[in-house]
């Protein structure tokens, strides 16, 4: 079967296992962590390592079917679901991955990682304005990540906001002194107003 009809298959699981998954509006409520026992958490630890290995190596069918093994242990791992994010990713399935990579997000909400990988899936999908979103999200709970301020002064340039641009580029400077680049770089944004 190749890696196509394995990630199709894959996507039928999970649609079938978690419906609420693809609805519109995600309710807010609190996600129930299913407990498993230590020989399934062994399972899973193994299949999912295996997995990332045969990603590594290029063998994306295998790791689609070791990654599948892993959800049918634990469908709330969010690290299997970002792993499946990456291999959709890997096979330029933008809309399914950022499925996954939004279920990912949503299970593990304080993982700025997944954040970051829905924002640029997001990117990837020519939605700039969910990218701003997630990426302002990041911000607020890590004010100290630069290369978040520069991601939303790029974000809001490309969308013609040229004043939230600048705005981000000041942070960057306030936190790292005057930069010739970002000097030249907000003469740009202030000429374009």
């Amino acid at each position: 079967m190749n890696l196509f009809m394995k990630a199709i298959i894959a996507c039928i699981i999970l649609f079938f296992s978690y419906p609420s998954a693809f609805a519109k509006k995600v309710k807010e409520k609190e996600l129930v962590k299913r407990t498993i026992s230590v020989q399934d958490q062994r399972k899973l630890d193994y299949y999912f390592f295996e997995a990332i290995k045969q990603r590594q190596a290029g063998n994306m069918d295998r790791a689609v079917d070791l990654l599948t093994k892993c959800y049918y242990i634990n469908p709330n791992n969010s690290a299997v679901l970002y792993e499946f994010a990456m291999a959709f990713s890997h096979i330029q399935d933008v809309q399914h991955a950022m499925k996954f990579m939004s279920l990912a997000s949503e299970k593990d909400r304080t993982n700025s990682w997944y954040k970051m990988g829905l924002a640029e899936l997001c990117i990837k999908n020519n939605d700039l304005k969910n990218a701003i979103l997630i990426y302002k999200d990041i911000a607020q709970n890590h004010p100290e990540a630069e290369e978040v301020d520069f991601m939303l002064a790029s974000l809001y340039k490309q969308t013609n906001q040229f004043k939230e641009s600048i705005f981000y580029l000041n942070k960057v400077e306030e936190k790292n002194g005057m930069n010739e680049n970002i000097s030249f770089e907000k003469y740009r944004l202030y000429t374009a107003l």
